[in-house]
């Protein structure tokens, strides 16, 4: 009867155990997947869209053409990069729209995102460029 019921006692030590790390694990990936800097980079092209979703969460999203140089195809191929846009840079983009210049954007990417927004990427700094 002692053998029964410290083989039932290991066995609930391993369950409880395992409840344990399984826990922690979630835990760990819940607070290195929500970081917003996963990774971080920058594209160069022509954001073609911009706009506002949500009724009570707003979010900002954009589209960008990236031109591929000709030597990877015959010709121009374009590519489109989609990507939300922090509150704090709203005028630059919309300034990037109507004068259609070429800009370099700085993203950073989530590992896990928010449900808040769309896209992996958020764009928090966008400057002009030379052609």
């Amino acid at each position: 009867m002692k053998t029964f019921l410290a083989k039932g006692f290991i066995m609930v030590e391993l369950i409880i155990l395992t409840i344990v790390v399984c826990i922690l694990l979630l835990i760990m990936t819940i607070i290195i997947g929500f970081m917003p800097e996963y990774s971080i980079g920058s594209r160069v092209g022509v954001i073609n869209k911009f706009s506002v979703k949500g009724i009570f969460i707003k979010s900002y999203e954009a589209d960008m053409l990236l031109a591929l140089p000709s030597g990877f195809y015959s010709g121009i191929n374009t590519q489109q990069f989609g990507f939300n846009v922090d509150k704090q840079i709203i005028d630059k983009v919309d300034i990037a729209i109507k004068n259609n210049k070429r800009v370099e954007v700085k993203y950073r990417q989530w590992l896990i995102k928010p449900c808040t927004i769309d896209s992996n990427y958020v764009v928090y700094d966008i400057k002009e460029t030379e052609r």
